[in-house]
């Protein structure tokens, strides 16, 4: 029988504690370099080739462009769904007008309206299943912080901007819209799609 002397014990237990730490410490730098987040980050992101155009909410200003990921599993960046005129509409799953309003706005994006809905910090599965309720496929951006309804002043919802084919705010529509009051705003979109 072999007898292990108290120091032998020691330095054993050490050089097991040293592995122990330095496994942790490379799977914690491991996983950090594989993404970090489970989602995809979003925000405000810059203007490609604008710069010194004034960026903001009101009506002629370039609107603020964002990159949200979508409920499809994609990123949305405004400036790259430029080129024709946009219907952006502000929404949650909770907000019973937002609700309402999905239908007529899906009509648009059939009708070949570029339409894309922001929603307001809810998970993609309860967005996912709002536009399966609702029938919506246009695109669904998560706007999981804030921060771009926050940049469009939008306090209430649902909100409703119209943006030109360059990216620029047209009007905006603070609460719900009807049937007319929509083809308003496709009126104004069919004239904003002329001007371009």
């Amino acid at each position: 029988m072999r007898t292990v002397s108290p120091n032998q014990s020691r330095g054993r237990r050490l050089e097991t504690t040293l592995t122990t730490v330095v496994v942790a410490v490379v799977l914690v730098a491991i996983l950090a370099g594989c993404g970090g987040e489970a989602e995809p980050s979003s925000g405000l992101v810059e203007w490609p080739n604008r710069a010194g155009e004034e960026v903001g909410p009101a009506i002629g200003m370039l609107a603020p462009n964002f990159a949200l990921p979508t409920v499809a599993g994609e990123i949305l960046t405004l400036s790259e769904a430029t080129g024709s005129p946009i219907v952006l509409n502000f929404f949650a799953s909770w907000c019973a007008s937002c609700r309402e309003e999905m239908a007529m706005f899906e009509q648009a994006n059939q009708d070949g309206t570029t339409v894309i809905g922001v929603d307001l910090r809810e998970k993609s599965e309860v967005v996912q299943a709002l536009a399966d309720e609702t029938g919506a496929t246009f695109p669904l951006a998560l706007d999981r912080t804030g921060e771009v309804t926050r940049a469009y002043k939008v306090t209430n919802l649902p909100a409703t901007y119209l943006l030109d084919a360059e990216g620029r705010v047209v009007t905006m529509v603070r609460g719900p819209l009807n049937e007319e009051g929509l083809e308003s705003l496709l009126a104004m979109t069919r004239g904003a799609e002329g001007e371009a």
